[in-house]
């Protein structure tokens, strides 16, 4: 079940933003982006219901 979590990023990355790497706008800035840090916190949020509402 837990396997379901790797991809999370990718695809918050590819549906919630597209053209844009989430990690490069955490990390790779002066200022991180603290939006970007909470979009996906809630994916992987929503993902974690998602994936259990399913088993």
């Amino acid at each position: 079940m837990f396997r379901f979590l790797v991809g999370i990023p990718w695809l918050a990355d590819l549906i919630l933003v597209p053209g844009v790497k989430i990690s490069d706008e955490i990390v790779n800035q002066e200022i991180p982006n603290v939006g970007a840090g909470l979009i996906e916190a809630f994916a992987y949020i929503a993902a974690s219901f998602v994936i259990t509402w399913c088993f």
